[in-house]
């Protein structure tokens, strides 16, 4: 019985596709102060709809997705305060 020999390679993509807060502003070189990795927003300027609309973004973490954790956090964080 002919045996064949075989090279097999075997390579990985590590996709980021949900991460915290803190991995996302080490990832992508933000402050750890709070301000959004997409356009560099700080928590005060957030509400302003104007200046958020002109804000250029680095379209490049939207591969890192958004972490739900952090979205249920402030969800409840918004019920807490509106009762």
């Amino acid at each position: 019985m002919d045996e064949q020999k075989s090279v097999v390679c075997v390579s990985h993509n590590m996709a980021l596709t949900m991460i915290c807060g803190k991995i996302c502003n080490a990832v992508t070189w933000t402050s750890s102060a709070q301000v959004c990795y997409v356009c560099g927003a700080a928590p005060t300027q957030v509400n302003r709809i104007d200046e958020i609309v002109k804000k250029d973004v680095e379209v490049s973490t939207y591969s890192f997705g958004l972490s739900t954790v952090d979205l249920w956090i402030g969800f409840f964080e918004y019920m807490l305060h509106m009762s």
